[in-house]
């Protein structure tokens, strides 16, 4: 009987000492928060990990990157007005053919500045029925081209002429209406390092000389 009750104090002592050293190591503020096994009361394992674990990070919406980018770039919009660098010319004659284009030119600046020609002449539809002019643009963009009213704010609106545009190859790439009363102004996206002619036609212009001033700037 004492035997047993001797061994049944050992066996108390021995759980009471391994809970006490479990506790101890759970509650140590001496390490960094770790998770370890503990024992319980009949030594069964359970975690004791302390504190909370990190926020889920939420990825940032294609939405929200595509406007970070727009105020990044500081992108223009259509609306904008910008200060134009244009060059002058008069147009001289013989240039009534591709061939014999009058060659005209855009001045360099800055890519925030737009940058434009004009160019004064006159047509006769007798004699002198078409005024042909070659330019490479130094830039890619949308160009206008067209023919200045009072000033080069509006386009000429008649039937007397009409303004087309050529690429490299002399081929067309656009025309203003041919024998309708339209605005003479062509819209195209031209590529810089690559040549291209004008011609401003005055097929209808009747007995008198017609005289025109022709835009071109992008």
């Amino acid at each position: 009987m004492k035997t047993t009750n001797l061994l049944t104090k050992t066996m108390i002592q021995v759980v009471m000492l391994t809970m006490l050293f479990g506790l101890t190591a759970c509650g140590s503020d001496d390490e960094k928060p770790k998770t370890q096994l503990c024992l319980v009361l009949l030594i069964i394992p359970v975690s004791c990990s302390s504190g909370s674990s990190a926020p889920d990070v939420q990825p940032i919406s294609t939405q929200s990157q595509a406007a970070t980018a727009g105020i990044e770039s500081g992108t223009n919009s259509k609306s904008d007005v910008r200060p134009v660098v244009t060059n002058q010319f008069d147009e001289f004659e013989g240039n009534n053919t591709l061939d014999n284009a009058n060659i005209v030119q855009f001045l360099s600046a800055p890519l925030d500045t737009a940058v434009g020609i004009e160019i004064s002449g006159t047509v006769y539809e007798s004699d002198d029925v078409a005024d042909f002019f070659i330019f490479t643009p130094d830039r890619t963009a949308d160009y206008g081209i067209y023919l200045c009213a009072d000033t080069c704010d509006e386009f000429v609106e008649d039937d007397a002429v009409y303004v087309m545009i050529y690429d490299q190859s002399q081929t067309t790439i656009a025309s203003t209406p041919i024998g309708t009363i339209a605005e003479q102004m062509i819209s195209a996206e031209l590529t810089a390092g690559l040549a291209y002619y004008v011609e401003v036609h005055g097929y209808n212009t009747g007995p008198m000389s017609y005289s025109y001033q022709l835009a071109i700037t992008d």
